[in-house]
């Protein structure tokens, strides 16, 4: 089944159970704008869907829908829930015409604002200023763990400079920490990464340069310093 008659059975459904395809069609306009850059070829929407795919087209829908209701907020209360309660059913619609046409495991339909997604998968933290309103800020990552490299890592580094990893204790958490950060990256997330070792860039180099100087300079002239590294759950051991 390709996309085209995927949005074609799941914009009847919107008609038929919301009385509108506004929002629907907003968001099918959305994706399409998106997806057309990310396949490059413009024939897409005719090509037979692969089931690997199906997790990946439902979280960019849903991304695009969390953008539109973020454009139509307006701070009223009873209008802005309404609003996402439409948004979600527009997205519940097309879950379960991906669910029964593929026959894979996708996240509950939910569409919230980013604020509300990041608080809830404790990416951030509300508080309230001393004016008594409501601000949120990055939450702290408890990195809680220490973990030894075990096996050469896997990612885009020559295998030369992933080797000098193997020995090194690092800060840790495990990712994702919860159910709501793992629906999040439903369908992000890379293949041996559904759980993994989350790492602080930062500190990771600084301590691969008091002993690997070169390859610290690697990763400093490559990749961004922002984030975490991932490991894999077999490429390391807790030592602590």
């Amino acid at each position: 089944m390709n996309f085209r008659k995927i949005a074609g059975v799941a914009k009847e459904l919107c008609l038929e159970r919301l009385g509108s395809t506004l929002l629907f069609d907003w968001g099918i306009r959305e994706f399409k704008k998106g997806v057309y850059s990310w396949l490059d070829r413009s024939d897409w929407e005719n090509i037979e869907i692969e089931p690997t795919d199906v997790s990946r087209f439902y979280s960019f829908f849903r991304e695009k829908l969390q953008l539109i209701g973020m454009s139509l907020t307006t701070g009223d209360q009873t209008h802005d829930e309404a609003l996402w309660d439409e948004l979600t059913k527009a997205l519940e619609v097309f879950r379960e015409v991906l669910v029964s046409n593929f026959h894979v495991e996708l996240p509950t339909a939910r569409v919230v604002s980013m604020v509300t997604d990041m608080v809830e998968c404790e990416f951030l933290e509300g508080f309230t200023g001393k004016d008594g309103q409501l601000y949120v800020k990055p939450k702290e990552k408890p990195y809680d763990l220490k973990i030894k490299i075990v096996k050469i890592p896997a990612g885009p580094a020559p295998e030369e400079i992933r080797q000098k990893w193997v020995g090194l204790i690092l800060p840790a958490y495990i990712f994702p920490r919860n159910q709501k950060q793992r629906d999040l990256y439903f369908g992000e997330i890379p293949v041996g990464y559904e759980e993994c070792y989350a790492v602080p860039k930062i500190e990771a180099i600084e301590l691969l340069k008091e002993v690997f100087l070169e390859a610290a300079e690697w990763f400093i002239n490559n990749m961004s310093s922002w984030g975490d590294f991932w490991f894999q759950l077999s490429e390391a051991e807790i030592v602590q």
